[in-house]
């Protein structure tokens, strides 16, 4: 089964390539089926070094702004639920589960 495609577009790390030359057996045993090359000059390669270059510079993890909504969206969620099961209130409820499925989606 030739993987190529789909190594090549979740790996855009050059190490990830050098650690495979590694374990390489030699050359596969006829044609790849599938229209797509990968040559080092070709398209796709220029635009993932081009990419891993610009995502050298981009921080890890979320941004302080992301952090306080996602957190003030749980709380609201913890105090709608608590409102909701205290008051019997079916709108506290509803508008706690927007939130929650805020989250998670």
């Amino acid at each position: 089964t030739d993987i190529t495609e789909a190594f090549e577009a979740s790996h855009i790390d050059p190490k990830v390539q050098q650690l495979l030359r590694k374990f390489e057996k030699g050359p596969a045993k006829g044609s790849r089926k599938s229209p797509y090359t990968f040559a080092d000059d070709g398209f796709y390669q220029t635009l993932k070094r081009r990419v891993y270059e610009l995502l050298k510079n981009t921080p890890e993890g979320p941004s302080q702004i992301s952090k306080k909504v996602m957190d003030g969206t749980a709380l609201s969620f913890g105090i709608l639920a608590l409102l909701a099961g205290y008051f019997q209130s079916t709108l506290a409820a509803a508008l706690a589960g927007a939130l929650l499925a805020y989250v998670f989606c």
